[in-house]
């Protein structure tokens, strides 16, 4: 069996639903289409603390996509 691990759809899902409709409303905006929801996994995985600055997330989910700085 060919384990890829856990969708980052249902990371999101698990530990912060209102960041992963923020993910999407930034897919819809800027690509016209909504994120994927694949197949739930069987288990949920390890819990593994992360600390994330969410004013820092917010401000990079509000620029466009290959704006200065990011991409080419």
């Amino acid at each position: 069996m060919d384990d890829k691990g856990t969708p980052i759809y249902w990371l999101l899902f698990w530990k912060n639903p209102t960041a992963l409709n923020s993910l999407d409303l930034y897919q819809k905006r800027y690509y016209g289409c909504h994120i994927e929801k694949p197949p739930e996994p069987k288990q949920r995985p390890q819990e593994i603390p992360v600390n994330v600055e969410s004013e820092e997330l917010e401000r990079i989910l509000k620029l466009p996509p290959l704006s200065e700085g990011r991409g080419y």
